[in-house]
């Protein structure tokens, strides 16, 4: 039963790769609280099964967290792409507002009064 749902598990990480490399966030989200049920229902079955991990389920183990690192890796570089974008965009819009309107971006000047 461990060891369908660590495959289970090893699955929805490699759909998981996938959907980032093509980008689909709501996707990855979706698999992602998929995976966190899967890995509660491993927990609740050893609360209740103290048996030790076979090889092939460390195996499927070890699968998983090396793929759910580069998984990481790889959400966190679309993160930061998609951040400089936001960026970029915000810039471009505020130059775009400038020029569109240069005489609505007044500054405050101060005046000196000369008193004779």
């Amino acid at each position: 039963m461990r060891r369908e749902l660590l495959e289970k598990l090893l699955e929805l990480t490699k759909r998981q790769e996938q959907s980032i490399m093509q980008s689909e966030i709501d996707e990855v989200i979706n698999l992602l609280e998929e995976k966190q049920r899967v890995m509660d229902e491993i927990d609740e079955l050893n609360k209740r099964e103290h048996k030790e991990l076979s090889d092939e389920e460390k195996a499927i183990l070890a699968s998983i967290q090396e793929l759910d690192e580069k998984n990481r890796k790889q959400f966190n570089l679309e993160l930061e792409n998609t951040k400089e974008e936001l960026r970029k965009m915000r810039q471009f819009k505020q130059r775009d507002d400038y020029y569109t309107n240069p005489y609505s971006q007044t500054q405050e000047e101060g005046l000196f009064i000369d008193k004779k």
